[in-house]
């Protein structure tokens, strides 16, 4: 029994490694070409770039495509998701962006490090307590910060882009911030405290009525 739960938490681990890892690595990866790019006074050329996420229009028709190395032929694609670079962007967006990047960091690290915390206390056999409720409590919370953050990041990304930009054939997806899994691991979290609450509480009544 416990080793299924290990298990199953093992499991909840890696996809919450996972669901933050993209916005790590491109912070990450952001602050390394800043620097290459500041050391080789070119910093101007990096410093607004802007993922652009794109629903096409019509699916029975393309007019982009992609060379195939394997083959030797281009091949249709329609561009769902790409980077945008805008050198004419406002000073504050970029500012906001780098605060929105740090608050995921930091909620990101204390995320992962209350659920091990919670690993820690189902292996030494303390599952149903209140400081496990805590735990996921505060685990949901910072969730959802991560996921408030990315929404808010990718929003402005999106509106800034749509002022000054129209591709034919195309929409901006609004909603593709909406499938990040840090939004649905945070409400699970939630959920999980909120039925060890109750449970804890009937215990509790229960002791007081023997």
């Amino acid at each position: 029994m416990k080793k299924k739960l290990n298990l199953l938490c093992a499991m909840i681990f890696a996809v919450l490694l996972l669901s933050l890892s993209e916005n790590i690595y491109s912070m990450v990866w952001g602050a390394i070409e800043g620097g290459k790019a500041g050391m080789e006074n070119k910093a101007g050329e990096i410093n607004n770039l802007h993922p652009l996420m794109l629903l096409p229009d019509n699916l029975s028709s393309t007019s982009d495509s992609i060379y195939n190395e394997m083959t030797g032929k281009n091949v249709p694609i329609w561009q769902i998701q790409s980077m945008v670079t805008d050198t004419d962007a406002p000073g504050w967006l970029a500012l906001i962006n780098t605060l929105l990047s740090f608050i995921l960091i930091i909620f990101g690290i204390k995320a992962v490090l209350q659920f091990i915390k919670f690993i820690r206390n189902i292996n030494r056999s303390d599952i149903f307590c209140w400081a496990n409720v805590k735990l996921l409590r505060k685990l949901g919370t910072s969730l959802l910060i991560t996921f408030a953050a990315t929404l808010t990041s990718t929003y402005m990304h999106t509106w800034q882009l749509s002022q000054v930009l129209k591709i034919p054939g195309y929409s901006y997806n609004w909603l593709n911030p909406f499938s990040h899994s840090s939004l649905l691991l945070g409400v699970l979290a939630f959920v999980i405290a909120e039925v060890f609450a109750i449970g804890l509480k009937m215990k509790e009544e229960q002791d007081l009525t023997i």
